[in-house]
């Protein structure tokens, strides 16, 4: 029984690693898509983006916060969605490709700059 113990401890440690790995590419997936979404933006997220982003927003996290304001975007964000993008973009907890995406978001008006597409472009890009 004791030899057991250590096989089951390695077992979930291995399920542990797996779920962190998940998680991850979840989270470079919904990054690279926010980031491909607000490169691209022209006045509003197109039908085809919108589902993608509701697909991120049923999530958690910061991630699911700037989909959810993007859903709702219409030219710029309203100022309860600049408000939580902007406590996003500040909060150092949070991934600095993520605090990126939602500071672009707060000033964005209609679409946006050329050097924001630039910062984008890298992080859809994955580095």
């Amino acid at each position: 029984m004791t030899t057991r113990l250590p096989l089951a401890i390695t077992a979930l440690a291995a399920l542990a690693l797996a779920g962190a790995a998940v998680q991850s590419a979840e989270h470079a997936d919904a990054t690279e898509a926010l980031a491909t979404i607000t490169m691209n933006l022209d006045h509003r997220p197109s039908e085809a983006d919108k589902q993608e982003l509701a697909a991120i927003a049923a999530g958690d996290g910061a991630a699911a916060a700037i989909a959810a304001a993007m859903l709702k975007l219409e030219h710029r964000l309203d100022d309860s969605d600049k408000e939580k993008l902007g406590a996003i973009a500040a909060d150092e907890s949070v991934a600095p490709e993520l605090r990126e995406i939602a500071g672009i978001l707060v000033g964005i008006n209609h679409r946006p700059s050329d050097e924001e597409k630039a910062t984008l472009a890298k992080i859809a890009g994955g580095g």
